[in-house]
């Protein structure tokens, strides 16, 4: 079954993997109550470390800008793994991050909860911790210190196109 939004007015784009298989994704139309009312939290808890890059956007979400060019969310951890599997990308160690490489934050369950792209590589400097542009749900799209997110930054992978 296909993840669908909780107000059911979204629609599935046509999208592909480099193989030519559907990615499952929905285009959303609206911010609900619930969701604007988290906004002033985001604020509160990582303003100081952001930099805003665009306003609240129902259309996309954090996997739809990484692998969607912020055309559709992606809700689901299998069209994670499909794009990942599917469009050639590998794993990269932290040690070998690069600018434009995907980073993607995973639960204690598994679950690919987050993603955004490297701005600035982890290093020793850093405390190996990169610069991210993600896009907080239907919140801002930002740059933002890795771990300075509602996201949980224990178990981050970074991944790269090179097939």
């Amino acid at each position: 079954m296909r993840w669908r939004g909780v107000s059911n007015l979204g629609r599935e784009l046509l999208m592909q993997t480099a193989r030519g298989n559907q990615i499952d994704n929905e285009q959303l139309d609206e911010i609900s109550p619930f969701e604007r009312n988290q906004f002033p939290q985001f604020e509160r808890n990582f303003s100081i470390a952001t930099e805003v890059c665009a306003e609240p956007n129902a259309k996309f979400n954090c996997h739809g800008m990484t692998f969607a060019s912020r055309r559709t969310g992606i809700f689901e951890s299998a069209a994670i793994r499909q794009i990942l599997n599917e469009d050639g990308y590998e794993e990269v160690e932290r040690d070998r991050v690069q600018r434009g490489d995907v980073i993607v934050y995973i639960s204690s369950d598994g679950d690919f909860e987050h993603s955004g792209l490297v701005v600035e590589p982890p290093t020793p400097r850093t405390l190996y911790i990169p610069t991210v542009r993600s896009k907080w749900a239907k919140y801002r799209e930002l740059i933002h210190p890795g771990n300075q997110c509602p996201y949980n930054f224990s178990n981050v992978r970074y991944y790269r196109v090179v097939k």
